[in-house]
């Protein structure tokens, strides 16, 4: 239903809705907070039920957001209506995004934007809930915005990412992750919320999705052998909620080539020599290019809203991404 309600000129839609009357009550639209799931469970609910309608649903609401949400590596929030610019903001719960396109079969796309928000991180050792990627900066300390509440979607961003192409320099990222959530957030009894990246200031507070999800992909990022993995599949045996719940694919087993085959035969394609990243340099603190110094990555042209792509054919130039084809 809520499909359907997109509005005509753009495709987009926004981020509240009036459920009896179909109204639009918010004409922001994101692919981070408060629209995030809608994204999510078009492609995974695509995948876990074979369902080709809903591929091209995914695929027609992804093609709306890359002409006019995203801007080089990142994604702003657009007026609905006019498609114009409200938030160029990366918010955390965008985090999840590069999965996505993982899972669609873009690595490209999904090693570019995750090598962006882990730019983030390595700025703070956390990613913040709000961070200007345009002007490169903390929103105000009384927004609430600088809180770390120990999210996971950066990390199973890392996860999906991973498992799409068995790039090693991924796995150096989700390391460095684990380092720090240990180093800032260790807390007698568990693991505290950072009410400020940029002090480190703990709050008397750790999210039941800290254990559900953040530490659950991190664990099966270092865990080859789980039986998650089954590995040499064309496709994946389970697919994940929003909240980190694997679904068995095998209850909803199609024998056709649909929507699991689409999303299969994608360009799931892996450099010479396995390598996703063509620095694979060691950056500030150790830490392999994916986290911290992807030498494809240009802050400065990222900066530059809609100049490094072309938002017809959605093509990436030549070494404008992690991926080097």
């Amino acid at each position: 239903a809520l499909f359907n309600y997109r509005f005509p000129p753009t495709g987009l839609v926004g981020k509240h809705i009036d459920v009896w009357t179909g109204e639009w009550q918010e004409r922001n639209s994101g692919v981070g907070s408060t629209g995030d799931s809608f994204y999510e469970y078009l492609i995974k609910a695509a995948i876990l039920f074979d369902d080709l309608e809903l591929l091209s649903m995914w695929r027609e609401m992804r093609s709306a957001v890359d002409a006019h949400m995203r801007f080089g590596a990142w994604y702003a929030d657009v007026d609905m209506v006019t498609g114009s610019i409200t938030r160029p903001i990366f918010d955390s719960l965008q985090g999840f995004w590069p999965g996505l396109l993982a899972l669609d079969g873009d690595i490209r796309g999904a090693s570019v934007t995750l090598n962006a928000f882990l730019r983030v991180w390595d700025e703070f050792q956390a990613v913040p809930e709000e961070f200007d990627w345009l002007r490169w900066r903390l929103p105000a300390a009384e927004s609430g915005g600088r809180k770390y509440p120990l999210r996971p979607e950066v990390v199973e961003s890392i996860y999906l990412v991973y498992q799409a192409t068995g790039d090693p320099s991924w796995l150096h990222a989700g390391e460095q992750i684990f380092h720090d959530l240990v180093a800032r957030t260790s807390a007698p009894c568990g693991h505290a919320v950072l009410s400020d990246v940029s002090t480190g200031e703990q709050e008397d507070s750790m999210p039941s999705f800290f254990l559900s999800e953040t530490l659950k992909y991190l664990y099966l990022l270092f865990s080859p052998d789980n039986f998650l993995h089954r590995p040499h599949k064309p496709s994946p045996d389970f697919v994940f909620t929003t909240e980190g719940h694997p679904l068995p694919l095998g209850l909803f087993y199609s024998t056709t080539r649909n929507a699991r085959h689409e999303v299969a035969s994608g360009p799931k394609v892996k450099r010479p020599g396995g390598s996703t990243c063509p620095a694979h340099e060691s950056g500030p603190r150790g830490v392999r290019c994916a986290l911290a110094r992807c030498s494809a990555f240009d802050l400065e042209r990222a900066q530059q809203p809609g100049d490094d792509r072309d938002l017809a054919s959605g093509s990436w130039p030549e070494g404008e991404s992690s991926w080097v084809p």
